[in-house]
């Protein structure tokens, strides 16, 4: 069945990527900020770019195009349109989207505020407002699991693992994966907002051990074996990057990346030398002096 699944959105990826090629060059390759990225599509959900009404009323169909070749119905409630940025041209853009919607299969596309995307919480007020809302709501879902871990904890089967030991395990498999979702694609996030997360994070393993929230949290997260979340999301975004540059090399979104790499490399141990080279004469310089001076 799995393989069934994968095998027929493959096939529905091919013939819709078929559709946008035969249309203009911006179609097939949207350029956000220098880079050219492709439409985003998963199984059964697609994600196209654009930034004007014209473009986009091509997009819709195209879409329409495509589904109707291959005897597919888009779902008219489920798709949606964000129009990011609260600037002028955005603005006048939302404001044309709602006066003259984009069909989609005869449905009329709905202009949304923000909407789920393989759960990722997409706001029309930009990156760190996306993050922001997104965090909120799987705090939210992880906080809903806290009830179903203490009553496993204080099952007396589990007394023989010890409290805190059991109680970091459950933490790790049930509330760690759950705040962490689509934490590989956070970027942009402030100071501000990672305390926040971590404040929440502290108090969510307090109240699962029934200690005071003024408890230190380095000593919590000692006692519990774990990280702070800042580490976990850190790691996230270290392998998402990594599979990005391992899967293909060629695109333009891996050349930024890898360029971005080398460079910082490059500007590290360019520093390192610069202390180096500052530190070595100078010592060298009062030895010879005081010699002098004898």
């Amino acid at each position: 069945t799995d393989f069934a699944v994968l095998l027929t959105s493959y096939i529905i990826g091919l013939i819709i990527e078929k559709f946008f090629k035969n249309g203009s060059e911006w179609l097939n390759n949207i350029v956000i900020k220098g880079c050219k990225v492709p439409p985003l599509a998963f199984v059964d959900d697609i994600n196209m770019m654009t930034d004007n009404y014209e473009n986009l009323k091509t997009i819709g169909d195209k879409l329409t195009e495509a589904l109707n070749h291959i005897s597919l119905r888009a779902n008219g409630q489920k798709t949606k349109i964000i129009v990011t940025g609260n600037n002028k041209q955005s603005k006048e853009l939302r404001e044309n989207l709602i006066n003259n919607p984009i069909t989609i299969q005869e449905n009329n596309i709905e202009v949304t505020e923000s909407d789920l995307y393989l759960g990722f919480r997409i706001n029309k007020n930009g990156v760190r407002a996306s993050i922001q809302q997104t965090a909120d709501e799987r705090f939210k879902k992880a906080a809903g699991k806290l009830f179903t871990i203490k009553t496993v904890v204080n099952h007396p089967a589990m007394q023989a693992n010890g409290f805190i030991r059991s109680s970091a395990a459950l933490f790790r498999a049930m509330i760690v994966p759950t705040v962490m979702y689509s934490s590989e694609c956070w970027f942009g996030m402030s100071k501000g907002m990672i305390k926040n997360m971590e404040i929440k994070y502290h108090k969510m393993m307090c109240k699962l051990i029934d200690i005071p929230i003024t408890t230190s949290y380095s000593a919590v997260l000692a006692e519990m074996g774990l990280n702070r979340l800042e580490t976990l999301i850190d790691i996230q975004k270290l392998c998402f990057i990594n599979s990005i540059v391992r899967q293909n090399k060629s695109t333009d979104i891996t050349k930024e990346l890898l360029e971005a790499d080398h460079k910082a490399v490059r500007e590290f141990n360019e520093k390192i030398k610069k202390s180096k080279a500052k530190k070595k004469p100078k010592e060298k310089e009062s030895i010879y002096r005081s010699e002098e001076h004898t």
